[in-house]
């Protein structure tokens, strides 16, 4: 009964502060919120088992440098000595490295235009090692699996729901998928991702799987092109397993020894690795995700110390209540749960607004996190949340309402009478207040020192000039797959076909083809200068037809560009970037040298262009060479078809809708060939920087609600001493002090105390950037691997965040000096 009570008195007191009452419940639900949804995406990560039979057992294999993250990545050759020569596995899984889009016809489908979906190759072996049954059908047989052997598809739960409405009788139809007849042998199980291994975060997840068939004549065997799983057998550990990857170490060696020629930069080489599969899946986000659930338990600290200071002031103002009421027999405990059900009811209230805010937050960041969630599902953590927004909701009970509790309770009933009655400031409510608004400044400090960092370093990369132009360009992608496509001339034509199409388009300026995209990907090969084959590296080449550099506005700076004359039956061509000049021919023209690449054959440097960054705007442009795509023979063809999208570049008028003209052009040369992706220029490179622009978003946004709860605050406190102290400032001001002095005084007060937190903050501050580095160097190409942010830019990110937070505080504390300079002395006198 007497609970009872004490939550309706408490709710007809929140109900009459309706300002603090809002104030509570909203600080409180978007810091338990953003709290729940990164715990139950880091729980769901980092600590739930994978949703796979007998997770434990699941270990990834890799042939990586010492020192790299952990992750699947396996070489060809790699994995078909450690199938025939490991012992510690009951079964393996090899796979591609990701997903790759195919063509579905319209045929497939009953009807409709032509569409993407993306496929995964893998082993016979490789669902089954998960553990996984299929929904109907079969998984693939040995024969289908052998390099060679017959086509045969698997089709995902969520492909056959929407595209085949669920049909029962798929399991032995066939379907054309890039332009070949293929029988689809089963359906995979539902909740099956395409990208098992992590990879990028915008990537599909597969509807088409096909068999692997690894072979030494797959374009990628020799290359870390797979990824490779397997299941521990029941009496083996992974030390153990490990210890056998070491032992067959020096046996792999010996048979393949021109593997160790390729060396990390510190010198080291490549080594047989073992790790839990579910360490592998999130090697590149576990640093990332631990970080941002620092940053979002530090906006939860600063929203439970400013609600804390909040009620430390509402409970000041009922300590003549809470005195009286000891006077009339009422025990400490009594008060004590009379003062909680206040903060009780804010708790349960900010929770369950939480719990929505949760749930939105979590979804949001799984849709634009540039970061992969392998098998991270927002709708199934329900529950899950709900526990936590109660155990987050009971620990804020305890920050922000036991303490002023505490407070009160451990006076006198004569002492808080007398506080009361006097209108004085208790020393240790005082003490109390500024040790909370320091502890929120330095805390607010150190978040935006984060979220200047990173606003800097997202500026600092879209200042970059990528060499070649972004305005008035778009792009459109077509996946050229399938045995028509393994014929160079086929591919040729229909290239040709659709760029004559486009160029008599109204409002294209110029059109031209590419096989790799800059900052997309593209082909890696070994090259050297043809008289110098000492001086091997590795080069990247990107496959062009004519016009295609004016199109994209690539600067040629010597020679000529690739004309209509360079034929497969004329000497082949190649035109050279500028750091491959200065790397092979310093000195010297570039003009007539020859080279080889690959087995693509040798070449003739006839022009030199300026360079392009290849993989992201922050790595160092590297030898680069552009080959005709008319001088490529079928072999090379059918590997960077199989490889690469074919890409249309288009500079046009401003203004211009070309995807209907596009989509057009290419339906005409194929019907069957859907366009893959049509888009600006700016918004390739813009997903280059997505990193660094998701991470200034979310620093800023927790850097820019603990600025409101801290300036909260600080307002809160200086307004509170104002009161207490309106006596006392009126007997200074009856003996001579004037309204500016008084004034002053309290301005300094707030900006003493936020002075103490931005020492403090500065130091926690100090190794914010390493911590941005680490951060968005997972998801940023350089290099070493290393963003090193200029010393300039962090001295300008300290100075951003330090302006800005005496700007905050500034304000914050001259609205209460204001209003002591205007206090009346004899009104002051008079109140007592």
């Amino acid at each position: 009964m007497m609970l009872g009570q004490n939550f309706q008195y408490a709710f007809r007191q929140l109900r009459r502060s309706p300002v603090f009452t809002a104030t509570a419940l909203l600080t409180l639900a978007l810091g338990i919120g953003v709290t729940t949804a990164m715990y139950s995406v880091v729980r769901s990560l980092l600590l739930e088992p994978l949703p796979y039979a007998q997770p434990d057992r699941l270990v990834a294999i890799a042939f990586q440098f010492p020192k790299e993250k952990p992750s699947t990545s396996q070489v060809g050759s790699v994995a078909d000595f450690l199938v025939e020569h490991a012992h510690s596995f009951s079964s393996f899984g090899i796979a591609d490295g990701g997903t790759t889009a195919v063509n579905l016809a319209p045929s497939a489908t009953g009807g409709g235009r032509p569409y993407q979906v993306q496929q995964l190759r893998v082993s016979r072996d490789f669902l089954p090692t998960l553990g996984l049954h299929p929904a109907l059908g079969r998984f693939f047989t040995a024969d289908e699996d052998r390099s060679g052997g017959p086509r045969a598809a698997l089709m995902s739960y969520r492909l056959w729901q929407t595209a085949f409405q669920g049909d029962p009788t798929i399991v032995g139809r066939t379907v054309r998928i890039n332009g070949d007849d293929v029988p689809v042998v089963g359906v995979l199980p539902e909740g099956v991702l395409g990208d098992l291994y992590g990879g990028n975060a915008q990537s599909a997840a597969a509807g088409i799987w096909q068999p692997l068939q690894l072979g030494s004549k797959d374009p990628g065997y020799d290359g870390d092109n797979y990824q490779m799983i397997a299941r521990l057998r029941e009496s083996v550990t992974i030390p153990q397993a490990q210890a056998e990857m070491q032992a067959l170490q020096q046996a792999f060696a010996q048979q393949h020894a021109w593997f160790y020629q390729w060396k990390a930069p510190n010198g080291t080489l490549n080594e047989f690795h073992v790790w839990p599969l579910q360490t592998a899946l999130v090697g590149d986000v576990r640093g990332s995700l631990i970080v941002l659930m620092d940053a979002v338990a530090a906006v939860l600290l600063v929203a439970c110390l400013n609600l804390a200071g909040l009620t430390v002031a509402r409970s000041i103002a009922r300590s003549r209540e809470l005195a009286m009421r000891t006077a009339l027999g009422a025990s400490r405990s009594d008060l004590l749960r009379l003062m909680l059900s206040e903060s009780i009811l804010l708790a349960i209230g900010g929770a369950l607004l939480g719990l929505m805010v949760a749930r939105t937050a979590a979804i949001a960041f799984v849709a634009y996190a540039p970061i992969s969630l392998p098998h991270f599902h927002a709708s199934s953590n329900l529950w899950m949340m709900a526990l936590v927004e109660c155990a987050l909701a009971a620990c804020a009970t305890i920050c922000f309402g036991l303490l002023p509790a505490l407070l009160v309770l451990r006076r006198g009933v004569n002492d808080n009478l007398r506080d009361a009655g006097s209108q004085g400031q208790s020393v240790g409510y005082g003490r109390t207040g500024r040790v909370l608004v320091v502890a929120q400044v330095a805390l607010a400090f150190t978040l935006l020192s984060a979220a200047s960092l990173t606003l800097h370093a997202f500026l600092s990369m879209r200042s970059i000039a990528p060499g070649f132009d972004t305005q008035q360009i778009s792009i459109a992608q077509v996946t050229l797959k399938g045995e028509a496509y393994a014929n160079a001339q086929h591919t040729v034509q229909l290239v040709q076909s659709v760029l004559q199409d486009l160029q008599q388009q109204p409002g294209v300026r110029q059109v031209g083809a590419v096989n790799g995209l800059p900052l997309d990907r593209g082909l890696n090969l070994s090259g050297a200068p043809a008289d110098h084959k000492d001086q091997r590296r590795v080069v990247n080449a990107r496959f062009v037809t004519p016009h295609y550099m004016q199109a994209l506005g690539i600067a040629l700076l010597q020679g000529r560009d690739v004309t209509d004359a360079d034929r497969s039956n004329t000497p082949h061509i190649a035109i050279a970037s500028e750091t491959a000049v200065k790397k092979w021919w310093p000195n010297q023209s570039a003009l007539g040298q020859r080279i080889t690449i690959g087995s693509a054959g040798e070449f003739e440097i006839v022009g030199v262009a300026q360079d392009t960054h290849e993989r992201s705007l922050m790595d160092r442009p590297g030898v680069l060479f552009y080959i005709p795509l008319t001088q490529i023979d079928d072999k090379f063809m059918t590997m960077i078809n199989g490889w690469f999208p074919t890409t249309f570049v288009i500079r046009q008028a401003g203004g211009v809708d070309l995807s209907a003209a596009v989509a057009h052009a290419i339906q005409q040369a194929d019907p069957e060939l859907p366009v893959a992706k049509f888009e600006r220029m700016q918004t390739v490179v813009d997903e280059t920087v997505a990193a660094p622009r998701f991470f200034s978003w979310m620093s800023s946004a927790f850097a820019s609600f603990t600025l409101l709860l801290t300036s909260i605050g600080v307002f809160g406190l200086l307004s509170y001493q104002v009161v207490q102290r309106t006596r006392e400032i009126g007997v200074r001001m009856a003996l001579g002090a004037s309204r500016s002095r008084v004034l002053t005084h309290v301005l300094w007060q707030g900006m003493g105390l936020t002075a103490i937190g931005l020492c403090i903050g500065m130091l926690a501050s100090a190794y914010m950037p390493r911590l941005i580095d680490r951060i968005l160097s997972d998801f940023i190409f350089t290099p070493d691997g290393s963003l090193h942010m200029p010393l300039l830019q962090q001295v300008n990110a300290a100075a951003t965040a330090l302006m800005l937070m005496l700007l905050i505080a500034a304000i914050a504390s001259a609205l209460p000096a204001r209003r002591a300079a205007s206090i009346d002395p004899m009104r002051a006198l008079r109140s007592e």
